[in-house]
């Protein structure tokens, strides 16, 4: 994950979420480094925001069941920026 940010922001979502994990194993009186559960989620919808040969953005939403019983669902926004005709590293920015 550390290798995948590009941002300034990296440091800091790495750090929340290495500080999550540590809580909820905690809580579920997991060992270090195991893995907290199976999370079933399901791709719902996509939606490609913009593509040029240069940069690509689209949007994903996923679905998946809470404890309660109801349906969660997240967006997340990917940003890619072409190099060489590979998607690479380096500060995302907004393609019209």
């Amino acid at each position: 994950m550390a290798k995948a940010m590009t941002s300034s922001a990296g440091a800091k979502l790495m750090e929340e979420t290495r500080s999550q994990y540590e809580q909820s194993r905690r809580e579920a009186g997991m060992p270090k480094g195991s893995a907290l559960g199976i999370a079933y989620v399901a791709e719902e919808a996509y939606r490609w925001q913009s593509y040029t040969p240069e940069a690509a953005t689209v949007d994903l939403v996923s679905a998946g069941p809470s404890p309660a019983g109801t349906t969660v669902r997240a967006t997340t926004r990917i940003q890619v920026v072409w190099r060489d005709g590979l998607a690479g590293g380096g500060p995302a920015r907004r393609v019209q």
